[in-house]
C-alpha cells in the first residue's frame, strides 16, 4: 500500500470520525433551561468567588435551584440584583448602599515611620511579614508591598504617591479577595455611608506607637470622651467605632490629636429630621449651620 493510499484512508477515517463526534454531540448534549442561561447573563461574570460558589455558573446554578438568593452576589449592582430578582419573579429590597474595601493604616509615608531594617527579598507583603514580622517598627503597619492590589481583579486598587495601596471607591465592588491577601489584616470590608473610620491598627500603648508611627493611635481615649453617643471605645490601645451607634457628627475626629480618624462619605444624602426622643439626641450642636 503507498503512503498516498494511507494518507486518503486516514483521511477518509478522521472525516468519519468528525461526524460521528458531531452527531454525538448534539445527541447527548445537555441543554440549559432558559432561566438558568438567563441568570448566567445577568451576573457580572466576575468568577471572583466571593459569593462562596465555584465562579458565576457555579451562583447562577444555586440561584436557578432556590439555595441562593439574587443579593448572594456581592459584585452586582443594585440594578443588576432587581433584573434577577425580575427574572425568578421575586422582589429584592435594596437600601441604594454598597460595601467597599478600607485599609485602616494611614502610617505610608517614609517620614512618618520608622523602620527596623532595609528590606530586600521577593516583592511581597506576605514574604516580607516573615522577616521580623516586616520591615516596619510598627508590626502593626501596611507593609506596601502590594499583595493585595495583585488580588484584586476589578482593578479598584494601585499604588499612591508614597506606593501605598490606593482604594477607588467607585470601582471597589468589595469582593473581599484583598482582605485575606494582607498578612496584617488591615482591610476591612464596610457600608459605603457617612461612616468615620479609624485609620490605625496599632495596639501599642502610645508611647511606643509614637516611637514607630507619627500618625498612629496613641490611645488617649479623647475620642471616647467626645462622643456623645457610646459609639466609639478604646480597647487594647486601639479606637473603635461602633458603626451602629455611630451618627457621623465629627466629633471624634476634632478631638482626635493624632487625627487618626477619617470621614468616609457615602453617594446617600438625606435630608437630615431631629427627632430627639426617638434617637436619643444629645444637642451637641454639631448639626446646626455656621453663621458667616
Amino acid at each position: 500500500m503507498s503512503g498516498f493510499e494511507i494518507i486518503i484512508i486516514l483521511a477518509v477515517i478522521g472525516l468519519l470520525l468528525g461526524v460521528f463526534l458531531s452527531i454525538a454531540s448534539d445527541v447527548f448534549h445537555v441543554h440549559k433551561p432558559e432561566l438558568l442561561t438567563k441568570i448566567e447573563e445577568l451576573l457580572p461574570g466576575a468568577n471572583c468567588g466571593a459569593c462562596g460558589y465555584p465562579g458565576c455558573v457555579g451562583l447562577a446554578e444555586a440561584i436557578f435551584s432556590g439555595t441562593a438568593e439574587p443579593k448572594k452576589c456581592t459584585v452586582a449592582s443594585d440594578v443588576q440584583i432587581q433584573q434577577l430578582a425580575a427574572a425568578l419573579g421575586k422582589e429584592v429590597t435594596t437600601d441604594g448602599l454598597r460595601d467597599i474595601a478600607y485599609i485602616k493604616c494611614q502610617g505610608m509615608k517614609d517620614d512618618d515611620v520608622t523602620k527596623k531594617f532595609e528590606y530586600i527579598g521577593i516583592d511581597s507583603c506576605e514574604m516580607a511579614a516573615l522577616t521580623s514580622g516586616g520591615w516596619k517598627s510598627c508590626e502593626y503597619g501596611c507593609l506596601k508591598l502590594g499583595d493585595c492590589i495583585k488580588a484584586c481583579k476589578f482593578g479598584a486598587l494601585s499604588f499612591g504617591d508614597n506606593h501605598e495601596p490606593i482604594i477607588d471607591r467607585a470601582k471597589c465592588t468589595a469582593c473581599g479577595l484583598c482582605v485575606p491577601a494582607c498578612p496584617k489584616a488591615l482591610i476591612e470590608i464596610m457600608p459605603l455611608k457617612k461612616t468615620y473610620m479609624v485609620t490605625c491598627s496599632s495596639k501599642d500603648k502610645g508611647a511606643d506607637t509614637r516611637k514607630a508611627c507619627k500618625v498612629g493611635c496613641i490611645a488617649c481615649k479623647l475620642c471616647e470622651k467626645a462622643c456623645k453617643f457610646d459609639a466609639i471605645h478604646v480597647v487594647d490601645n486601639i479606637a473603635y467605632i461602633d458603626q451602629d451607634k455611630c451618627i457621623a457628627c465629627g466629633l471624634c475626629a476634632k478631638a482626635c490629636p493624632q487625627k487618626v480618624i477619617e470621614f468616609i462619605e457615602g453617594p446617600v444624602k438625606k435630608k437630615p429630621v431631629v427627632k430627639k426622643e426617638e434617637t436619643g439626641c444629645a444637642s451637641c450642636g454639631v448639626c446646626k449651620p455656621k453663621k458667616d
